[in-house]
């Protein structure tokens, strides 16, 4: 009587590790197309990612520090993305008279325009996700 369960979590355990797989896949790819427009635009993917956050965080989201939370990456590391973003004139620290040490970064007029153009990465996915029927879809979820 115990095999018919054990075959049945170990179908379920499969199908759990494929679906584990199969979004890991997804993921890769997704970095892929992204890190591709990214050079595109001359730039890494990490600086898309910073400009494509701080194109709709607020402002206590906008500094390093938590960029580099919300990423998981060393504070070192946006930093130097910082740095790069403005020596090209698309990001800047915000001059606030509340709060001299702490500098939220915000878009440059160039940075917002490449923000956008970044933001539709995800456009070609998109379509096709569309495509599938909504019952697809929602089962997907």
């Amino acid at each position: 009587m115990t095999a018919a369960p054990d075959r049945a979590a170990r179908a379920a355990a499969d199908i759990d590790g494929k679906l584990a797989g199969a979004l890991e896949r997804v993921g890769q790819a997704l970095r892929v197309v992204l890190g591709e427009r990214a050079r595109a635009e001359g730039l890494t993917p990490t600086q898309a990612q910073l400009l494509i956050r701080l194109a709709s965080a607020p402002p206590p989201r906008r500094l390093v520090g938590a960029l580099a939370t919300e990423f998981d990456l060393t504070q070192p590391t946006v930093s130097d993305a910082v740095a790069s973003l403005r020596r090209k004139g698309l990001v800047r620290f915000q001059v606030t008279a509340a709060d001299r040490r702490s500098r939220p970064l915000e878009l440059t007029p160039s940075g917002s325009r490449t923000a956008k153009r970044l933001e539709r990465w995800k456009d070609p996915l998109i379509a096709s996700l569309a495509e599938a029927p909504a019952e697809r879809r929602e089962e997907a979820l």
